[in-house]
């Protein structure tokens, strides 16, 4: 889409401020480029009342304009909010505006909760940070959020996951701007990748399995993960639970919050992960070591919960021992 140069890029600054989020839209969008003069933006600070400060530790930030002029913007930038804030019917009004006007609205992390808070995200699909996801879901179940992805791009919607997906999504902007040459210009300058391949399901931490509140289940739940080579069966595993198929299936999911067929393969994988990470072992061997039965079907399911390859996940995570 053509725009008037130099592009008009505000950052929304609220009393909780998201230091990192902010140095991003800075650095990408705020920072004179005289060795690339093709690439221009008009970067400024906008809030609720101009003269807002922001303040995280010694780090602050202040809004030099109120809302009344974000429409004026093409893109306006949302470099976090507070996850159980409400916002203001003031700040509902300009967000909804802005959108209106054909504004590109970008979320960073959890800014991602003030657009649907907004109403901005209803029926879109959109990302944030995968901790908050859980919260995310419960509060704003119009959304359609995939916490698996780095970021999202919804017609003139776009949300990021976690800080340094706010890196990666203001890449694509820049080359939606001006260009792939361009995005990887400032992507070099930044020492970063042009474009990350995967999803931040690669960055989750894998936490051990948890004691239940079922304590019928907890000794079956703690010991399978050392029988993750082996056949298990929801029949065989209701059997030496000692109950009915759906008495067993309904318990488990009571005791951990998800099906045991499916916790059950989050485990193979999570072990798979940790094989990647730590082992010179072949594909196929940590397949057959985590329960699977062929070596396509461990790679198809590794890539749909992972978000990249076996061998992709070993290339950017292996630790030499």
């Amino acid at each position: 889409m053509p725009f008037q140069r130099p592009l008009k890029v505000g950052a929304l600054i609220t009393e909780a401020l998201s230091p990192f989020e902010f140095a991003v839209a800075f650095e990408v969008f705020g920072l004179d480029r005289p060795e690339s003069p093709e690439i221009a933006y008009t970067f400024v600070t906008l809030g609720e009342r101009a003269g807002l400060t922001a303040r995280h530790g010694p780090l602050a930030a202040a809004a030099q304009h109120d809302l009344d002029g974000v429409t004026d913007l093409n893109t306006l930038i949302i470099p976090g909010w507070p996850v159980h804030a409400t916002p203001s019917e003031h700040m509902v009004d300009a967000l909804r505006r802005a959108s209106e006007a054909g504004v590109r609205i970008a979320s960073f992390c959890s800014g991602a909760f003030l657009l649907a808070a907004s109403g901005l995200l209803d029926g879109r699909m959109a990302t944030t940070h995968w901790k908050h996801a859980a919260l995310f879901q419960s509060r704003f179940p119009r959304v359609h959020l995939d916490p698996a992805r780095l970021w999202v791009a919804e017609q003139n919607i776009y949300t990021a996951a976690g800080s340094a997906a706010a890196i990666d999504l203001s890449l694509h902007l820049v080359r939606e701007d001006y260009g792939a040459q361009a995005a990887n210009i400032v992507a070099r300058r930044l020492v970063a990748a042009p474009v990350r391949a995967g999803g931040q399901a690669q960055f989750i931490e894998r936490a051990a399995p948890q004691r239940t509140a079922d304590e019928t289940l907890n000794g079956l739940i703690s010991g399978l993960t050392a029988r993750l080579d082996s056949p298990l069966t929801i029949e065989a595993l209701a059997g030496e639970a000692g109950m009915s198929r759906r008495t067993f299936i309904r318990r488990f999911e009571a005791a951990t919050g998800t099906a045991p067929g499916r916790w059950i393969m989050e485990q193979r994988i999570r072990r798979a992960q940790a094989l990647l990470e730590t082992s010179g072992l072949p594909v196929d061997h940590i397949a057959f070591q985590c329960g699977f039965s062929s070596t396509g079907g461990f790679r198809e399911r590794f890539q749909t919960i992972v978000g990249a390859s076996p061998g992709a996940y070993r290339k950017r995570f292996f630790v030499s021992r």
